[in-house]
């Protein structure tokens, strides 16, 4: 019994099968109750000795165990708080047996489920697929196929294949067992490969090893009435699977489509949000690129404005002081005045060069706040003082 039903078994139950000869089987609806959450009023267990295990469970509860029926013997021991407790003898080695598969079968089914429901990346879901599969099923071989309808064919995502994994592959639809899977969309099932593929007028090629299957069992993947693919086991020796075995695997790809089918949702929104970010990002460069264009429009009009402003009046300042620092009959004191009001007007027609190419002179001057660089070398090669005031008058 998986480990999480045994934790969900009354004090009382566990007891008595832990004191009972024997093996002890927990049958009937309890077990569907249990899977599904629902509270259990009735439990029934199963055993060869059931005289046995339904005195332990009176022992254990403090009741007693009332006889229900001779054949097969079946015992009913009432339990305060749980409800009733029912204990039947097994007959026979077969429904021993029987017991047994369903109980490896339940087993499995649970197993799957939690394997995958713990994982959306196709690559590991198929491997963990493929590891739940071979422990419950003999085979030589086993392969996963997806279907693509628009180029009808079938794409091996897994293939191993005595013991070797190889890589995935396409094949078109054929008249091979696969493809009859696919086109009928329902279980096949094969004893004798060869002997039964031309009394069913089918094809097939070996694939991986290239030695010849014998047994052969495929199953489609359906969700939500869309046909997946298809999942099949082979073994090199006839007669190995059984109808037991084909409904086994069909209730494993129930639950391998709908994982299947979340992986490839999975994927699609992955892929859409990093479409979605890439295209974020290029928004964002573009509108960067588009503030920068704007504000170099503005700048450069900026710039024309006060070349044509400051340039004008410049020229007659420049030429008038010029003449006038030539006279030789200047003060000392005019002089220096001349010579500074010159020296500042030659700066600012530096600043006016400058400003024609304002575009690269910006830097930053507190986080995202620019300002124009009008530091260093002009065009022409000449320094500015560092102290816009040197050589100027007294204030």
């Amino acid at each position: 019994m998986p480990a999480g039903l045994v934790g969900k078994l009354p004090a009382v139950v566990r007891a008595a099968a832990t004191a009972a000869p024997g093996p002890v089987y927990l049958v009937g609806g309890a077990v569907r109750d249990l899977l599904l959450g629902r509270p259990v009023n009735d439990w029934d267990l199963a055993s060869p000795e059931a005289a046995a295990l339904a005195q332990a469970v009176a022992h254990a509860a403090r009741s007693r165990a009332v006889p229900l029926r001779a054949n097969p013997l079946t015992l009913r021991v009432p339990v305060e708080a749980i409800g009733t407790v029912d204990v039947v003898a097994l007959r026979d080695d077969g429904l021993h047996a029987d017991l047994l598969r369903q109980l490896r079968e339940t087993t499995t089914l649970m197993e799957v489920a939690r394997v995958l429901s713990g994982t959306l990346a196709q690559e590991d879901l198929l491997e963990a697929i493929r590891q739940q599969v071979v422990q419950v099923m003999r085979c030589s071989s086993y392969f996963l196929a997806l279907y693509h309808e628009e180029t009808e064919e079938l794409d091996f995502r897994l293939l191993v294949d005595g013991g070797q994994r190889y890589p995935p592959f396409r094949t078109p639809l054929g008249r091979g067992p696969a493809s009859v899977v696919i086109r009928e969309r329902r279980p096949l099932l094969l004893h004798d490969l060869p002997q039964e593929a031309e009394a069913l007028g089918l094809e097939f090629r070996t694939a991986g090893s290239g030695e010849a299957s014998r047994s052969w069992l495929g199953v489609p993947l359906e969700t939500r009435g869309r046909l997946l693919g298809l999942m099949a086991v082979t073994d090199y020796e006839p007669h190995t699977y059984t109808e037991a075995d084909m409904a086994l695997l069909e209730n494993i790809a129930r639950q391998v489509a709908l994982a299947l089918e979340n992986s490839r949702l999975y994927e699609e929104t992955r892929l859409r949000n990093e479409e979605l970010e890439r295209a974020n990002q290029e928004l964002l460069a573009a509108r960067d690129r588009l503030v920068h264009a704007e504000r170099a429009a503005a700048l450069a009009q900026l710039s024309a404005t006060l070349q044509h402003e400051i340039n004008n009046p410049l020229t007659v300042v420049l030429g008038q002081t010029s003449l006038l620092v030539r006279q030789e009959d200047l003060s000392p004191e005019a002089r220096s005045a001349l010579e500074a009001v010159l020296d500042h007007a030659l700066r600012i027609r530096d600043i006016m060069r400058k400003l024609q190419s304002v575009e690269d002179r910006l830097t930053t001057y507190i986080r995202d706040v620019k300002m124009i660089d009008l530091e260093g070398e002009d065009s022409g090669g000449r320094s500015l003082p560092s102290n816009p005031s040197s050589g100027g008058p007294p204030r």
